[in-house]
């Protein structure tokens, strides 16, 4: 639209002042409704925008000043930069390949008991609810850990020792909420692509909930049944909650 001269900057910097103030009160709902995932997804969206009107409007400060000698400056330094970015982004691919060479080779070191994943019907730990590896729902991960933590006053109203399967899991769960927020903050993951994430998981549940009940292991499939109404209701606030915006 721009390089075609059917929008000009000045135009593309009001719809984004626009969308700035759509996304304030969109988040403002967010945070009312308990949403503070959703929140700081949509306040991250509103800094990303205001950098850009600030990055837009340098730019043409510092065209008025500068002469073609200044440009041609410009041009070769962000030239250079942009191999720097280039020459770190090769040394990044070629450590995380080394990585995954590495966690490949720890793997085939592993007994052979092990080498059948979580994930294979045919395993005996098949939809345990403790394994939460495959958990990627913020609000699930949320339930978990108010779950750890009601263990945890239990054991310790009892006096009894802690087990460490329950730190450790309540630690995860916090973990990979993190891991979903950084990922959401440096805009490797958008709001869209996370719910689309969340209607896969509703359908590997149910899979995975049917083969627990033929197997006979009906209090995990429960359990699994759950974690679907969850995140159902997870992806229907975040739509009601979008239509609202809309409306106004």
């Amino acid at each position: 639209m721009v390089s075609n001269g059917k929008l000009s900057i000045e135009g593309y910097l009001e719809m984004l002042k626009t969308e700035i103030e759509n996304d304030k009160q969109l988040a403002i709902k967010l945070s009312k409704a308990g949403k503070k995932f959703w929140a700081k997804a949509a306040l991250n969206r509103i800094q990303t925008m205001k950098n850009e009107i600030k990055s837009a409007s340098q730019i043409e400060d510092e065209n008025e000043d500068e002469d073609e000698d200044d440009k041609k400056e410009n041009s070769n330094i962000t030239n250079n930069q942009k191999q720097q970015e280039k020459t770190q982004q090769q040394k990044q691919q070629e450590k995380t390949h080394q990585t995954n060479k590495q966690k490949e080779q720890q793997q085939k070191q592993q007994p052979e008991s092990n080498n059948v994943p979580t994930t294979d019907p045919q395993h005996p730990d098949y939809g345990n609810p403790l394994d939460i590896s495959q958990v990627i729902s913020n609000d699930v991960l949320t339930m978990i850990i108010e779950q750890c933590n009601k263990s945890i006053t239990q054991y310790k109203q009892q006096q009894k020792q802690i087990p460490k399967s329950v730190i450790d899991r309540k630690k995860i769960a916090h973990q990979k909420i993190t891991f979903l927020q950084t990922m959401v903050q440096n805009e490797k993951l958008t709001i869209e692509g996370y719910l689309e994430m969340l209607q896969t998981e509703i359908g590997n549940g149910k899979e995975r909930a049917k083969i627990l009940l033929k197997k006979g292991k009906r209090d995990w499939a429960k359990i699994a049944l759950n974690r679907i109404k969850i995140m159902e209701k997870e992806i229907q606030g975040a739509s009601q909650i979008e239509e609202e915006s809309e409306e106004d």
